[in-house]
């Protein structure tokens, strides 16, 4: 049975507003990316996705992924319309099916404890999966790849990009699990407001840390697409 939190704001939300959140939050995440870099939009947009999902069926929840999927590889990675509008429009169209399907997995790891850990990792699958298939793989979007020039980019040489992109999707679902409990469990909002805080003010301090290590020459570490 899923928490009184999350079936609380399954009543709250109608269908246009987590469409709407899902739209909002696809934008806010693509302008995480380069050209735009504005990577601190990056916690509103994922933190979105999880929100519209809590308490959605399973149908209603993989038809908000999608629709988070168009919107954010529309921005992202709609460049391609270089080669050829057909080409973009297919590759939007086919690698938001992977957005269909975290939203399914999220959808189940808001009903689990401490879900924003199990959350962060359904990011890191679904991005396993698109960064190998089809024909080797689209992984031009991976949440690592937002954070050049954030705090925890300090981390690359040490976890490399797969480890980076746990600890982005992490403290991004630590936003939404916070905002979450503003929307319905009030009562103990300090307590997870302050485990957030000091989840994410340690990660923080590792990456800024892990700034200080300087690989030689000979093991200069190389963040590609195809690294997990």
């Amino acid at each position: 049975m899923a928490p009184p939190e999350v079936r609380h704001l399954g009543l709250e939300l109608g269908s246009w507003a987590r469409r709407g959140l899902v739209i909002g939050g696809g934008l806010t995440t693509a302008l995480a990316f380069q050209p735009f870099n504005l990577w601190p939009l990056l916690a509103l947009g994922i933190a979105a996705l999880t929100l519209a999902v809590v308490g959605t069926r399973a149908r209603q929840a993989a038809g908000l992924g999608y629709l988070y999927g168009l919107t954010f590889l529309a921005v992202s990675i709609g460049w391609v319309y270089v080669i050829a509008i057909p080409v973009a429009v297919v590759l939007v169209a086919f690698e938001s099916l992977w957005f269909l399907g975290l939203a399914l997995l999220l959808r189940i790891a808001v009903r689990v404890p401490y879900w924003p850990v199990v959350a962060a990792g359904a990011w890191l699958l679904v991005e396993a999966g698109y960064s190998r298939f089809p024909f080797g793989g689209f992984g031009w979007v991976r949440l690592a790849f937002s954070a050049a020039d954030a705090p925890v980019n300090g981390l690359f040489p040490l976890v490399g990009a797969a480890g980076v992109s746990f600890v982005v999707a992490l403290v991004c679902q630590l936003v939404a699990w916070v905002a979450l409990t503003a929307l319905t469990d009030r009562p103990a909002l300090l307590r997870r407001a302050g485990v957030a805080a000091a989840l994410i003010a340690v990660v923080t301090t590792a990456g800024l840390a892990g700034r200080l290590y300087q690989p030689g020459p000979d093991r200069t570490p190389s963040v590609n697409v195809g690294m997990v």
